[in-house]
């Protein structure tokens, strides 16, 4: 889910030190995400996303071939790099106007969250299409 949050949102940023674990009674687990942003609404960072996805850095570059190659690498299975995706996208359909709408209302004139926004929808499209996602 990480991977897909991270390639949808545009958080070309999204490295293995953004990842912890936490000790609890319970054992070992993995902590809440954090440093979730949308970098690359910003033109001056670099559109390259942090690791290479089966050997590509740039987002609308990513074939099929480049997942399978990924899942591979990291041993897991095509159907499990790419049904958290399907289950995001859902998510997001279901959040995204009213989530907009309500930043809009709390930080009336900044317009970040419509350039997210616009962001978001145009990755969600292309990985709907690219790879037939929900």
């Amino acid at each position: 889910m990480w991977f897909w949050y991270n390639l949808i949102i545009g958080n070309n940023d999204c490295h293995s030190k953004n990842l912890a674990f936490v000790q609890s009674n319970g054992g070992l687990r993995l902590s809440p995400f954090y440093d979730l942003l949308s970098t690359s609404i910003y033109k001056e960072i670099t559109p390259k996303f942090s690791y290479n996805i089966g050997g590509i850095y740039l987002w609308h570059k990513i074939q099929n071939k480049h997942l399978v190659n990924l899942a591979k690498e990291i041993g897991i299975s095509e159907v499990t790099i790419k049904n958290p995706a399907n289950k995001l996208f859902k998510e997001i359909d279901k959040y995204l106007i009213t989530t907009i709408q309500e930043f809009e209302s709390r930080f009336v004139g900044i317009k970040t969250a419509r350039t997210i926004e616009k962001e978001i929808k145009k990755r969600m499209r292309y990985f709907r299409d690219k790879f037939s996602l929900d």
